[in-house]
């Protein structure tokens, strides 16, 4: 069957591109996805770059979102804003489940540039260096490629884009769920993110079922006691070093290192702290892993064949998607952007990162396969977004599987 569709796209200046083409059922394949995708390269790279110039932290990312919403109104993507914040959530389709949630993250990160390229960061000391830029623009490119389908009646129920704040260290993803993007109707049934990966090379899509990234955590201890000469440490109460039984286990000097101060007395205060990562989640928080790596595997070997979908180890980094993937099914995917060539094996959170910006037009048509797919399973009630054995229904409905030690 051959559609007649005209779009038409709204550019800054109030002028308009319109665009009449011919779609038929073939051009929804995967293939046609990666093409598309392609063909508006230099869009997706285009708002990389205008991105990765502004670079902002935490909630403060007025520039960000202002930016984000621009594109979306050229679109003709309705969104709401603001959601914690500076957050967005923009709704493209029927309106009606099935629904399907797509996440990136905007912030940056308190690190400078140290690569010279005429698109660096205009904010000394402030940095995407961690590809928050790259996920923001695939994600927009996704929403191009999405909101045409919709327009030639390919789309059916409703993809929501999460936009997310803060994600490094401001705990945005929870606050994005706090702020009912789970909930609101229609209910998002499925969730996904992309996340680029230096260490896979350029090109090759990885996820794993089960935990993939560490949890977090921070233990900050005040110990107080009375100051007094060191010798006198055994026989009052004095400040104990921070992770020693009792305060005469140690000698006085091990006091004095623990509390930053000189020697030849014990001091009233001193503080501890202490940074954990783990990956025994559910033992920790008696809580489920959500599914739908089945899903990131299905659509990511569609577009890019089995031998560049990999299966990873857990990784120490750490991501607040979970605090979404807690309530739904769903999966973070790592997208290999690593050529050395290029210098994009560069490690994230590194004043040297760069994007290999070749990769930004599969990671925007990994997005709409991630739709696609998860729209068709949600509406067949089929089990691919659960792990392999478990019950559709039962999936769906948020009985997660128990984590893996």
């Amino acid at each position: 069957m051959l559609v007649v569709t005209t779009l038409a796209w709204a550019l800054p200046d109030g002028s308009k591109i319109h665009s009449t083409k011919l779609t038929s059922s073939a051009e929804l394949s995967p293939a046609a996805t990666l093409a598309s995708a392609k063909a508006i390269d230099n869009y997706t790279i285009t708002v990389r770059r205008e991105l990765h110039r502004i670079p902002e932290l935490l909630y403060d990312l007025q520039r960000t979102s202002a930016y984000v919403r621009e594109k979306l109104d050229e679109l003709g993507i309705a969104y709401q804003y603001p959601v914690a914040k500076e957050g967005i959530v923009a709704t493209i389709g029927s309106g009606k489940e099935p629904c399907v949630g797509l996440r990136a993250d905007m912030d940056a990160l308190p690190i400078h540039e140290e690569v010279e390229c005429p698109f660096r960061s205009r904010t000394d000391g402030k940095m995407h260096a961690c590809g928050h830029d790259a996920h923001t623009a695939m994600l927009l490119g996704a929403a191009r490629l999405l909101q045409e389908r919709f327009a030639a009646g390919q789309l059916h129920g409703t993809v929501k884009l999460l936009f997310q704040p803060a994600e490094e260290g401001g705990a945005g993803g929870l606050a994005m769920r706090l702020a009912g993007v789970l909930e609101d109707a229609p209910r998002i049934g499925r969730l996904f993110a992309l996340h680029v990966w230096p260490g896979l090379p350029s090109g090759v899509v990885a996820s794993r079922a089960g935990t993939i990234m560490a949890a977090a955590g921070f233990y900050h201890a005040e110990f107080v006691g009375h100051a007094r000469h060191a010798a006198e440490d055994c026989l009052t109460a004095a400040v104990t070093p921070p992770g020693a039984p009792g305060p005469c286990t140690f000698p006085p000097t091990v006091n004095a290192e623990a509390g930053g101060q000189p020697g030849q007395r014990a001091y009233q205060r001193a503080d501890a702290s202490l940074r954990i990562r783990y990956h025994r989640r559910a033992g920790l928080h008696r809580g489920g892993l959500p599914a739908g790596h089945t899903t990131v595997r299905r659509a990511a070997e569609a577009l890019v064949g089995a031998e560049s979908f990999v299966e990873v180890e857990p990784t120490m980094g750490g991501e607040d998607f979970a605090y979404l993937l807690a309530h739904r099914p769903g999966a973070m995917a790592f997208l290999g952007i690593g050529n050395r060539s290029l210098g994009t094996d560069v490690n994230l959170h590194n004043g040297r990162f760069q994007m290999d910006e070749g990769q930004l037009h599969l990671g925007a048509a990994l997005h709409v396969e991630l739709a696609t797919h998860a729209l068709a399973e949600l509406t067949a009630g089929d089990a691919a977004g659960c792990a392999e054995g478990e019950a559709g229904p039962t999936c769906a409905e948020g009985t997660y599987l128990e984590a893996e030690d």
